[in-house]
């Protein structure tokens, strides 16, 4: 609520508990279908709110891997408010 339309957002992870939560979060936000609780698995339509501008996570060069070693595990991901 507090980035303006057009606004980006860039999350880096270092861990798979962190980054889960985070691509969970964008998928939600960025689709168009609404889980509702109960039998048959019935969905609602929702407007979405952001457009994911990462498709899969950007992830570190050998190169900068080899420069810094704790870069090995980060994960970098975007999304853009529409």
């Amino acid at each position: 609520e507090r980035l303006n339309k057009g606004g980006r957002i860039a999350i880096i992870t270092f861990h798979s508990k962190e980054d889960r939560p985070v691509k969970q979060f964008f998928q939600y936000e960025s689709s168009d279908k609404m889980e509702t609780v109960g039998l048959g698995g019935i969905f609602r339509d929702k407007t979405p709110r952001v457009k994911i501008l990462t498709k899969k996570p950007i992830s570190p060069s050998d190169q900068e891997i080899a420069r810094n070693p704790r870069s090995r595990s980060a994960h970098l991901r975007v999304i853009e408010k529409l």
